[in-house]
This record gives structure tokens, C-alpha cells and sequence, in this order.
């Protein structure tokens, strides 16, 4: 049985995707391939981000990403 049969609007790691069953309502969980990457919706065609929180959400996610390269490469020199 298919629960879903809609193409979703970018690329996922499926490794790192899951869903679970918890009180009866499907939570599904799904992981950007491509770091960084601003959705307007998971799902092609369903609903869509307002142009202000897509704005709020690609900061978001450029200040995530340059923290975690600072962190990765701030190393002590002697």
C-alpha cells in the first residue's frame, strides 16, 4: 500500500531519512542532500515557503554552514 506517491522538489540522503509511527500520526523525516539548500516545500507542489521565511531560512542556513566551517578548520598552531 502507498501512502505517498508525490515526487519530492529536491534530493534527500536516504541513509539519513526516516519515518516514524507515534499516537497514530506519521512523522517523516527527511535529510537535504544538498547542504545548504533553501526548500520552499519538501513535497513538488504542496504549499510553498512565504519569500520572507525562505529569506529567514537561507540565513539561517549560510550562518549554520560557515559556523560548522570555522569550527572544522580552527585549529591551535604552536
Amino acid at each position: 500500500m502507498n501512502l505517498l506517491q508525490h515526487d519530492l522538489s529536491s534530493p534527500v540522503k536516504t541513509d539519513s531519512s526516516f519515518w516514524t509511527i507515534e499516537d497514530d500520526v506519521l512523522h517523516i523525516t527527511l535529510q537535504k542532500r544538498d547542504k545548504g539548500q533553501t526548500w520552499s516545500s519538501p513535497i513538488h507542489g504542496q504549499g510553498q515557503l512565504d519569500l520572507y521565511a525562505a529569506d529567514l531560512e537561507q540565513k539561517r542556513l549560510f550562518l549554520q554552514r560557515f559556523q560548522e566551517e570555522v569550527s572544522c578548520c580552527n585549529m591551535v598552531v604552536p
